[in-house]
């Protein structure tokens, strides 16, 4: 994936999508304090 795809995803495809990504890093909790994610609609690669 490119990185520009990755900027709209928000928590709450990544938690529904998860059962694709939940061995990976990018299906974290640490991801999502890393970019102070607060609610399902925060982005997940990009600051919040």
């Amino acid at each position: 994936m490119k990185q520009e795809e990755l900027h709209p995803v928000d928590i709450s495809v990544m938690f529904n999508d998860g059962k694709v990504m939940h061995n990976t890093s990018l299906y974290s909790q640490d991801q999502y304090q890393a970019v102070n994610a607060k609610t399902w609609a925060s982005k997940v690669f990009i600051k919040n």
